[in-house]
């Protein structure tokens, strides 16, 4: 059950471009496995005996539905692997946000959960949006003894719009670890299935009528074609801050 393949999308999806904007960035990630969806990458983590997992891949979904689904906290049920639960705690504007969900573990083990800040941050000039994740502690969270409080490290969707904003590149990089007694080399085999599980889940995501676009790839004019760019209603966490020291 926990190896089964990812399903196939068919026409869906576009073949890996060995010429992607990431694959040569940093030499230190070593490929690991490929399909006609997804090139997954290992990298060791100093300190660590759990890997860190990145999966690359163009999909045939625009930016503004893609950033919308792994941003929706009542949707990571339907495409996250293994989460049962997600309950958004606290969303402060379309860039950042709180949340508390837990992952299915096979039995006897203990479920794992995990409190997470999320951010996005919009680059302009690269015309990227990067959502950024990491583990958090809250007073109103503490840890429950029927279940195990994993610790993700970091994890990232990296994305660009191609394709005159039909098609969307994607990175989706994370270094997460279940803690528990589950030994390492099983969360490794494990974990090497995610960036493929993922890529293809939010996909076929992507194909459902009633998802809002993401506000910011219109805000930030992220779109792939000639620029689109709106008057920009509302600004990631750091941009908040700069403007407010700037008024005092």
């Amino acid at each position: 059950m926990m190896m089964k393949s990812a399903l196939t999308l068919g026409v869906l999806f576009y073949a890996i471009v060995p010429s992607s904007i990431w694959a040569s960035s940093d030499q230190e990630w070593v490929e690991v496995a490929k399909s006609d969806v997804v090139t997954v990458y290992r990298k060791e983590i100093p300190g660590s005996s759990v890997y860190a997992y990145r999966g690359e891949a163009k999909i045939a979904a625009p930016l503004e539905i893609v950033l919308s689904i792994v941003f929706d906290t009542e949707r990571r049920t339907e495409w996250a692997e293994r989460v049962r639960y997600a309950k958004l705690i606290k969303k402060t504007s379309p860039f950042e946000k709180w949340e508390h969900f837990i992952t299915r573990v096979p039995w006897p083990l203990k479920d794992r959960d995990f409190v997470t800040h999320t951010t996005i941050t919009p680059n302009k000039e690269k015309k990227t949006v990067t959502l950024f994740v990491e583990s958090v502690t809250l007073p109103d969270y503490p840890e429950n003894p029927d279940l195990v409080r994993g610790d993700i490290k970091f994890a990232k969707f990296e994305m660009k719009s191609i394709d005159g904003g039909k098609g969307t590149e994607i990175l989706a990089e994370s270094h997460a670890d279940p803690k528990g007694n589950i030994p390492a080399f099983i969360v490794n085999i494990i974990q090497k299935t995610f960036p493929q599980k993922t890529i293809t889940n939010i996909l076929k995501q992507a194909s459902k009528p009633d998802i809002v676009p993401h506000p910011v790839v219109a805000q930030y004019g992220l779109k792939d074609g000639p620029s689109s760019a709106t008057p920009v209603a509302a600004q990631p966490p750091k941009e908040q801050k700069e403007a407010e020291v700037r008024k005092q």
